[in-house]
């Protein structure tokens, strides 16, 4: 009777314990962790037409040589091709991606994770294609934005709207943090 008395007691502590730690950590505001296979498959096949566009402008100016010409276009063409190596990852390998109060987490299949803290959010977009999918991007702040950190493709456009409210929400409130500072 007295290790019944004993063990409830622990429990006790325990819950409190624990309730204590969940108060110490944000609150989650939205997590997508599945998305639309048509769309997938939609911007797959799009993303793959888009990914031979850069490859072939390359080839052609190598063959031809034209010079300082070739070497700023053969530039660009490499600059297209990794962002769209790094959209079709996204694509293809994206497990999920979670807003805070006060961070974002985007996490792949291989167990990579991106975690962006609300002040180091720089800016974000949205852009729906084809009046099918939609796409997210987002920027961390640093010296060279010329690419993005996330990007979430394949989007319906509720879910679109769902991540672009809570990332301005994120904004607004690491905005207004600033000011009483």
């Amino acid at each position: 009777m007295e290790k019944l008395k004993e063990n409830s007691e622990n429990n006790q502590n325990l819950d409190k314990n624990t309730n204590l730690e969940n108060q110490n950590e944000p609150k989650l505001l939205y997590r997508l962790d599945k998305r639309n296979p048509f769309y997938m498959v939609f911007d797959l096949i799009v993303y793959l037409l888009i990914a031979w566009i850069p490859i072939i402008f390359a080839i052609s100016n190598f063959v031809f040589d034209i010079g300082i010409f070739s070497l700023i276009l053969n530039t660009f063409c490499a600059y297209i091709s990794f962002i769209v190596l790094q959209i079709l990852y996204s694509i293809i390998f994206f497990d999920y991606f979670e807003i805070y109060e006060d961070k974002m987490v985007y996490k792949d299949i291989f167990g990579f994770k991106i975690i962006l803290h609300a002040k180091q959010i720089d800016r974000f977009f949205s852009y729906g294609y084809c009046g099918v999918t939609e796409l997210m991007a987002i920027f961390r702040k640093r010296r060279f934005k010329i690419s993005p950190t996330i990007l979430i493709l394949s989007l319906t456009s509720e879910q679109e709207n769902e991540i672009r409210k809570n990332l301005a929400y994120l904004n607004i409130k690491n905005f207004n943090k600033k000011d009483k500072k």
